[in-house]
């Protein structure tokens, strides 16, 4: 398959209702690179924000609520990324090390993700893209 091929296979699908495309590196500040999905880095500033990406925030017993938001952005990351995966062309997508952190007045993080698209196969099977460690390389 060529590149531009899977690219707007790819653009396609992180539009669709069912991916919460808000978590990872939106489409207009983002091209594929040697099969890694990376922000252009002049776009920066222009992607950070406090309103998207998964919260991460310490937990505080006194307020579970923040703690709840963060484990749904953490559920809705991982069920985009498999319903992504399950796209024949991004069968082989796994998140990337690129990230990109934003922080909040409430001493929380934002943090919006890359991904890597293996062009061997590599990650086909659930199980070894589940044991990806960083760098993918």
């Amino acid at each position: 398959m060529k590149a531009t091929e899977q690219n707007d296979i790819f653009n396609n699908r992180l539009q669709q209702p069912d991916i919460v495309a808000a978590l990872f590196f939106p489409l207009s500040h983002a091209t594929w690179q040697r099969g890694y999905y990376s922000l252009n880095k002049e776009d920066n500033p222009k992607v950070r924000t406090k309103l998207s990406g998964v919260r991460f925030q310490a937990a505080d017993p006194s307020n579970l609520e923040p703690e709840r938001q963060c484990q749904q952005d953490v559920l809705n990351l991982i069920q985009s990324l498999n319903r992504l995966r399950k796209t024949q062309a991004l069968s082989n997508l796994v998140l990337s090390p690129d990230i990109l952190t934003t922080s909040q007045s409430d001493s929380g993080t934002r943090v919006k993700f890359g991904l890597y698209l293996n062009p061997k196969g590599r990650f086909s099977q659930q199980t070894d893209a589940a044991r990806v460690s960083m760098p993918l390389s």
